[in-house]
């Protein structure tokens, strides 16, 4: 799924510095004399790290001064950025002299009083924000710490500087009022802030151009040409690892912003056999790191290429295309801001403390608390009421949701985030149930709320129940969670850490070693998330993107790998054990789009992790998504078992948006990819002029864990490009179960796909009203092939009238791809299309709709003729329908099948 993406910019990190650490090493810095430069910090502690306890040794130097305040606002560390070390100074040399003796060790200024005139670094106290005339300013990343509580009173106005953020590691109770909201934006511009120069300004030796269609001059979206000054030609680019920050520098080099940018490939329709043979050089592939000025300064992409092998296109080959979107930034001269983040302070999240039998705490029964049905400690969620967050989603020069919250469950209620340049609120791996209740996500750049759960299992069985999923939405350096190819080499764990990387545009080397606590326990890694890179020239490797696995120490020389992961090995559901009590985890990565990674949980065994509860529910009711870029909502999903979803009583409207030709930003206002949830409801929600309607692919490995999906009493209306409703299971799953009643689907333009697919799912399609929809197909039920016993898919009581279908080899108004479906008490009025009904064989079925041939191992001569013969034995039920017509021939006529083509099914309507 294609996303889009932010700059990489160093603008907001400092301008000037003594002296950096940056990278993924850490190095001790000691007995140095620093403090009489003229730099904006002496030191940049640039580790980057996604945990508090990670720290750099800076000890004992002198910094020109005595006062901790002092040497504090000379380094730039976690306090400023808080996925940076801290920089652990103390004790400091207390004179000019690498001989004089050092400080006391408990003088830190972070325990001094909060100045509220400059809000910034690490919480470590409890705090009010009341009311007040003037905004409260944030300056540097704002940390709370655990067991610390921030509150922000109704009325309370928060202003952030660029880049920087809020990190809850303990409670945020931030509770306003319909009247008195509380607001989280950016500063003003008055104020002094350091603005990056936000003027683009084009090169003036034109170097490369956007075209569609053969017009180029002046455009900010079309497929990319780069100029080659030697051969005084422009030459066409198809390079398949063409990344988005590659694309940020082609926007920047054209005088366009690089926060809303969007690239994927596909046809050029000007294209014919020999419009390319005059090209006489074709240029290297590159790879940008996302500042520079122009391609022409990006680094060629070392990626082992072959020699003398040359980048060509083929006339019918995929090209790139780019689009150079507006900032949504309701005033111009402002910048955005890093947003609002719930985490735990470490990289597990244990529950078992919660359960121990307290016999002198307050709520102590003396039953079990279970049989009270309440939990033994009380759990006081973080809160945000009445809350309106602007202009967020850059956290330290990277895209991040407005909201993000990993493993911490908060209560969402009346909450606004607009004008985001990326997602506007991101749920992880949430441990709870999610009450989101009347909030509004408007005008955002990336999806209005992602959902991922990443749960994994508890059982120790060799092969996983659900697939490793192929899409998530995850930013970089998300707090609490081990970032493969951060700073810390080694890690201790008792239970349950997630391990993930995301793929940049360079390549990378990275190693983890996990060891147990006592050093007592065996370990397991099981895939969550899996996609990387296929970086494999022909049919022989040069260096895999792979992941390898050790059984011990890899700096041991005695250890030898147990398991090599990659994008072809067919071992992605397997759960990989040790026989000792560690594990390394080895990563090669080549260069390329931040869509590709991996997450992976590391647990002990035997499993400690009690999983989740299977009886939650993620209710989402009383909601507004209007004018996200990449749509409503985004969910996936990998677990045995997962929290339930409902939908109700929202109004999703003028999501995604559609460039030239079939590109598009988002593939549905709802897209979910579910696997082993239970129960999906979907209800009483306006749906209107989307790009793509509701997205659904379920699956489940047991009948126990199956999708019950209920879609009733919605309006689908002017969905545009996709389907209005789409519902499909994964291939090898359990039979997904939909009730699909009394809803709307009214003025969809669809022409490539059909308006409502439904594919192998067992569903109940009954009491719905689709009228004036143009589309392939107004309605397509496949699947189940094979299957002749019960009848799978019903549809009937429905209404469908003055719909047209676009297919020109049939144009028909519903399409039977399978045997044994019903269709009872329907009528149809649909006098522009050829046909009412069509039934076809699966062999058949694919040349008349499109959605099947997605495959790339479809091929007509894999069926089988004998398949033929099968499914003739069970026909189609049509009858008791209405036709448009009171005769038999005229309804005939109306219905193409067996009777108009011997490899077809048959009709039964009479």
């Amino acid at each position: 799924m294609p996303q889009t993406y932010s700059s990489s910019s160093l603008a907001h990190q400092p301008a000037s510095y003594t002296l950096a650490v940056q990278g993924l090493q850490k190095v001790n810095i000691t007995h140095n004399l620093l403090g009489y430069n003229e730099m904006d910090y002496e030191l940049l502690a640039g580790l980057f790290s996604s945990r508090l306890d990670n720290y750099l040794n800076v000890e004992a130097n002198w910094w020109g001064t005595r006062k901790a305040k002092e040497i504090e606002e000379l380094i730039f560390d976690f306090d400023d950025w808080n996925n940076f070390a801290l920089a652990d100074y103390l004790p400091y040399l207390i004179d000019d002299n690498l001989l004089a003796a050092v400080s006391s060790v408990g003088s830190s200024a972070a325990q001094e009083t909060t100045d509220l005139s400059s809000l910034g670094g690490r919480l470590l106290h409890d705090l009010r924000l009341p009311k007040r005339a003037e905004p409260y300013v944030v300056k540097s990343d704002l940390t709370v710490m655990p067991g610390v509580t921030l509150v922000v009173e109704a009325g309370a106005t928060l202003e952030f500087f660029p880049s920087v953020g809020l990190l809850v590691l303990g409670r945020l109770e931030a509770l306003g009022t319909k009247d008195q909201r509380i607001t989280l934006r950016p500063v003003d511009p008055a104020k002094g802030v350091k603005r990056r120069v936000r003027r683009h300004v084009k090169t003036s030796l034109e170097g490369v151009r956007l075209c569609v269609e053969g017009e180029c001059g002046g455009r900010s979206e079309g497929f990319l040409d780069i100029y080659n000054g030697t051969t005084k030609q422009w030459v066409p680019i198809c390079d398949d690892r063409f990344t988005e920050r590659n694309t940020e520098v082609v926007c920047r080099e054209l005088g366009y912003n690089t926060i809303h940018t969007f690239y994927d490939r596909n046809k050029r329709t000007e294209m014919f056999p020999n419009a390319l043979i005059r090209i006489q050089f074709w240029p290297d592939p590159i790879q940008c790191d996302g500042t520079e000025t122009a391609l022409n300064e990006c680094s060629l992409r070392m990626n082992g290429q072959i020699f003398d092998h040359t980048y060509d296109c083929q006339w019918n080959g995929d090209f790139v295309y780019i689009s150079c979107g507006d900032l949504n930034l309701e005033d111009p001269e402002l910048e955005y801001w890093g947003g609002v983040r719930f985490s735990i302070p470490n990289f597990e999240h244990m529950d078992v403390y919660s359960r121990i039998h307290d016999p002198n705490a307050q709520n102590h029964a003396h039953a079990h608390p279970l049989v009270h049905g309440k939990h033994q400690t009380q759990v006081f969620p973080s809160l945000m009421e009445w809350v309106e967050v602007v202009s967020a989603g850059i956290l330290h020069n990277d895209k991040s949701p407005a909201i993000l919250s990993f493993h911490e469950t908060p209560k969402l209620r009346g909450v606004t985030v607009r004008d985001s340049a990326y997602d506007g609120l991101s749920l992880i791996s949430a441990t709870y149930g999610v009450e989101m209740l009347y909030n509004k996500f408007d005008n955002n750049l990336g999806v209005g709320v992602t959902l991922m759960g990443l749960t994994g299992e508890t059982r120790e069985t060799e092969e996983s129940s659900f697939f490793p999923l192929t899409n998530v939405r995850l930013p970089y350096h998300t707090f609490g969670m081990v970032d493969m190819c951060d700073s810390t080499k080694e890690l201790r764990i008792e239970e349950r850490v997630l391990l993930y990387y995301k793929y940049d545009n360079r390549p990378v080397d990275c190693i983890k070693i996990f060891s147990s606590v006592f050093n007592v326990k065996n370990f397991g890694l099981r895939l969550l998330h899996l996609n990387l890179y296929d970086s494999s020239f022909g049919a022989e490797p040069v260096v895999r993107d792979r992941l390898v696995l050790y059984d011990g120490d890899i700096y041991n020389y005695t250890t030898q790998a147990f398991a090599e992961v990659h994008a072809h090995s067919d071992n992605h559901m397997r759960f990989f054990k040790t026989a000792g009590t560690s594990l390394s985890v080895e990563l090669h990565a080549t260069g390329s789009s931040g869509d590709f990674g991996f997450v992976a949980e590391v647990v002990t065994l035997p499993i400690s992790n009690l999983g989740i509860n299977r009886n939650i529910l993620h209710n989402f009711t009383y909601n507004e998504y209007h004018n996200n870029v990449e749509g409503a909502v985004f969910a996936a999903t990998a677990g045995e078992v997962n929290p339930w979803l409902c939908f109700s009583y929202s109004r999703m409207e003028d999501n995604g948006r559609q460039l030239y030709g079939n590109f598009t930003t988002a593939r549905a206002a709802v897209h979910l990819d579910v696997q082993n949830m239970q129960d999906v409801y979907f209800k009483n929600n306006l749906v209107r002029n989307n790009t793509g309607g509701l997205h659904i692919i379920a699956g489940s490995i047991g009948a126990a864990t199956k999708l019950q999906a209920n879609v009733t009493n919605n309006l689908f209306e002017a969905t545009q490009h996709w389907q209005a409703l789409y519902m499909a299971s994964r291939e090898n799953s359990a039979y997904q179960h939909a009730l699909i009643a009394y809803n709307d689907f009214s003025w969809s333009f669809s022409p490539y796909h059909d308006v409502i697919t439904l594919a192998q799912v067992v569903s109940v399609f009954t009491h719905n009203y689709a009228h004036s929809n143009l589309g392939r197909h107004i309605l397509d039920v496949y699947g189940f092939q094979k299957v002749r016993l019960p009848v799978y898919q019903t549809t009937s009581h429905n209404s469908f009238a003055k719909n047209v279908a676009s297919d020109p080899t049939y144009q028909g108004t519903v399409i039977a791809g399978s045997a044994g479906q019903q269709f009872v008490d329907n009528v149809f009025y649909n006098w522009d299309n050829a046909y009412e009904l069509v039934a076809v064989n699966e062999s058949v079925r694919c040349n008349i709709s499109s959605e099947c041939t997605d495959s790339e191992s479809f091929t007509l001569e894999s069926v089988v003729v004998d398949e033929r013969s099968d499914v003739w034995k069970t026909p189609i039920d049509a009858r008791s329908n209405w036709w448009g017509f009171n005769t038999t021939v005229a309804v005939s006529g109306r219905i193409h099948d067996k009777t108009d083509d011997e490899t077809l099914l048959h009709v039964d309507y009479r």
